[in-house]
């Protein structure tokens, strides 16, 4: 097991957070209140179970997408979850020519989501590409706080134990129905697309 004494994803973002201008910190404050429950467009429900491989395009604003892939496909008790990788590039029309999957350009590292992304219509299947061996072998994981001792360590994506720290990590746990929309806009103010 890989220990860290500290929270390194709450750093992380606190450290990113000084990066930002004033202004741009009360626009992620605003964000956060999300007094109007803005979300992301809902652009086709659909009851099927996201597979591996899976490309899904995502939108904030019309005729602007973003894009992304399923690495894993899983059930835990009665919810069907899944890690899904989102690119930086956006694209202007649902086009799976238009993708590139650079994985040196993720939006944010790997996240755990789960099928209702899908079934509320904010994610739109639109290809299945099998993995490749980089996308097989893509260095990522999730980051725990023990609940008793002041250590962290990383899990995969089932909770096994990591030995390193993985290139990619976010927070172990399922990404609620507002995550991914916050998540992206947060990243839209470094890349000046707020």
């Amino acid at each position: 097991m890989y220990k860290i004494n500290y929270n390194i994803i709450s750093e992380n973002h606190k450290k990113r957070i000084d990066l930002l201008s004033n202004e741009k910190k009360n626009k992620y404050e605003d964000y956060l209140k999300n007094d109007s429950k803005e979300n992301l467009i809902v652009l086709e429900k659909s009851n099927l179970i996201p597979e591996v491989g899976d490309i899904f395009v995502l939108s904030l604003k019309v005729g602007e997408y973003y894009y992304g892939k399923v690495l894993e496909s899983f059930k835990i008790n009665d919810t069907n979850e899944q890690v899904i990788v989102i690119f930086s590039k956006t694209i202007d029309e649902i086009d799976i020519d238009k993708c590139s999957f650079d994985y040196e350009n993720l939006l944010f590292a790997p996240e755990i989501v789960y099928d209702g992304y899908w079934k509320k219509g904010f994610f739109k299947k639109i290809a299945n590409i099998p993995l490749s061996t980089e996308e097989k072998k893509l260095d990522y994981g999730f980051f725990r706080m023990h609940p008793l001792n002041k250590y962290g360590y990383f899990v995969n994506y089932i909770g096994e134990e990591l030995d390193h720290l993985p290139k990619f990590y976010s927070l172990y746990g399922v990404s609620n129905i507002y995550n991914i929309y916050f998540a992206i806009r947060f990243e839209n103010l470094f890349l000046n697309r707020s």
